[in-house]
């Protein structure tokens, strides 16, 4: 009998991935303690929904990765996951193209909180962006074949 499972690697970066969208999350809901955004405008619910649904299938994947070891499709939830998180952190880099013209512009001073606001969206969607890297890197990583005869 054969039984194929993840490899400790893998499973590390995508630990890894979690927490650094964690820290991007968290960052993303900083950004709107400086006055400069209204939650609620631009996009900032559609971002929102894709990191937490993301975050959730990749919580869900870790679960799934340590109950039924490497299946093809916990490979499946790796790409899905990308995929919602990346396209959240590149919302988010486009909803604040605006405010990144006017503080290279402007060259807001740190009175305003645009500056500030600018900052950690940019490490929000960073960190999202180096998390999902993480991911990937982690999906490929191989997994000895385990061998167990009766």
């Amino acid at each position: 009998m054969n039984q194929k499972k993840f490899s400790k690697l893998e499973f590390a970066m995508e630990v890894l991935a979690l927490l650094l969208n964690v820290a991007g999350l968290v960052l993303f809901g900083v950004s709107y303690t400086t006055g400069y955004y209204t939650f609620g405008e631009m996009n900032s619910l559609m971002i929102l929904s894709f990191f937490l649904v993301g975050m959730g299938m990749e919580l869900f994947s870790l679960v799934a990765m340590a109950k039924w070891g490497d299946k093809m499709w916990t490979r499946f939830l790796t790409f899905a996951v990308t995929a919602l998180l990346a396209a959240g952190a590149i919302l988010l880099i486009g909803d604040r193209v605006e405010g990144i013209g006017n503080c290279v512009i402007t060259d807001y001073d740190s009175g305003h909180g645009g500056e500030e606001a600018i900052y950690y969206s940019l490490a929000a969607s960073g960190a999202m962006l180096l998390g999902m890297i993480f991911n990937v890197v982690g999906s490929f990583s191989k997994s000895p074949e385990i061998k167990i005869e009766k």
